[in-house]
């Protein structure tokens, strides 16, 4: 009779497979919310077609975009040294927003306004 109340020491359950994703889900947006993008970020903020958009850093690195629509924007994945120069240009550009100086692994966001003014933020 002792042989069936004889009690043996469960092992402790390991943590739940949800709780660990909820914690991974938090810990991810966390990281993406701190972290700040590097690149530039080129927003047109204008009713017209951008058209043969480019960005060129001055190590020669440049990116290309056949068109960016009315108020849609364009990450570009380039890495702008410290004190880098930035130069953007498009199709039927008026002036262009030349030497914009940026700090490593800052994001860098240049807007097209209306009438093709280039301003950096």
């Amino acid at each position: 009779m002792n042989a069936l109340f004889q009690t043996t020491r469960m092992p402790p359950l390991p943590l739940p497979l949800a709780t660990a994703l909820a914690v991974a889900l938090v810990l991810g947006w966390a990281a993406l919310l701190m972290l700040r993008p590097e690149g530039v970020r080129v927003a047109n903020h204008t009713p017209q077609v951008l058209r043969a958009v480019t960005v060129c850093g001055d190590n020669g690195a440049c990116a290309f975009r056949e068109h960016l629509r009315p108020h849609e924007a364009w990450t570009v994945p380039l890495r702008p040294a410290r004190n880098a120069c930035l130069d953007l240009s498009f199709a039927g550009q008026t002036g262009s927003e030349r030497c914009t100086p940026v700090e490593p692994g800052e994001a860098v966001r240049l807007v097209v306004k209306s009438g093709g003014r280039v301003r950096a933020e």
